[in-house]
């Protein structure tokens, strides 16, 4: 009887219908990403070339496919969107990049002038966590949220309207001087029947009702077949601010 160990190793192979998938996913991202961020109009949609060879692929995928397809998509789309200046059409590439740069400017005014108040008063900022990324914002602010959450609106539940205002309110009351322009978002998709609130921050589209605060993102927790960003309505966030009673 051999004493020795056996030792064996089980590698597995991408077959062609995983990569096919995975390669199909990506191509999906960045068509909503060119629609998210305005290099094109969702009405083109009708007559590219490249949606209608993805419609015939999508309808030839079987159940367990799509699915595969779908969360593929999700993970795409969170990494693709981390960088939409790379989705935005010419004109919008530069009122992107003004709005970076005035924010910047804008920032940088701001930090001067704290700095010369607190030099001047010595006194303590209440709410301020230095060194934290856009992201930790996020997070802290969801965190919070979920536990602090209630009937803002007085309608007898609590639900997406009540989650949206809340984050917009800590938000609003944590970094006011926030290069990064916080605003509710209402996404209404008849075909689909859905019509939630949400948030965006900058160019990120941020779910305030997610379950766990480190996976914000909206395409993770809905996925590209229930969210739809060429269905956003904006420029109704007084209007909802306006409904809740935070006291």
């Amino acid at each position: 009887m051999n004493n020795e160990r056996e030792m064996r190793f089980v590698t597995r192979q991408e077959t062609f219908n995983d990569l096919a998938v995975r390669e199909l996913a990506k191509g999906r991202s960045a068509c909503i990403c060119r629609i998210q961020f305005g290099r094109c109009a969702k009405e083109e949609c009708a007559s590219c070339q490249i949606h209608a060879q993805y419609e015939r692929c999508y309808n030839q995928m079987s159940d367990y496919d799509r699915q595969r397809l779908s969360s593929y998509v999700a993970e795409q789309w969170q990494e693709d969107s981390l960088s939409p200046d790379q989705w935005l059409g010419p004109t919008e590439y530069v009122k992107y990049n003004l709005k970076v740069f005035l924010g910047i400017l804008l920032s940088g005014v701001i930090m001067f002038a704290l700095s010369a108040f607190f030099i001047c008063e010595a006194a303590a900022e209440p709410y301020k966590w230095p060194g934290e990324s856009l992201d930790s914002k996020v997070v802290r602010c969801i965190e919070e949220n979920n536990r602090t959450i209630r009937d803002y609106n007085k309608d007898g539940r609590v639900n997406c309207i009540d989650y949206a205002c809340g984050f917009k309110r800590l938000w609003d009351k944590y970094y006011p001087e926030s290069a990064y322009r916080c605003v509710i978002v209402r996404n209404m998709n008849p075909a689909k029947k859905v019509h939630h609130l949400f948030i965006k921050i900058g160019m990120i589209d941020v779910e305030p009702w997610s379950e766990d605060p480190r996976h914000y993102g909206m395409m993770e927790n809905w996925s590209s077949y229930w969210y739809d960003p060429t269905c956003n309505i904006y420029g109704e966030t007084g209007i909802w601010m306006r409904k809740c009673n935070f006291w």
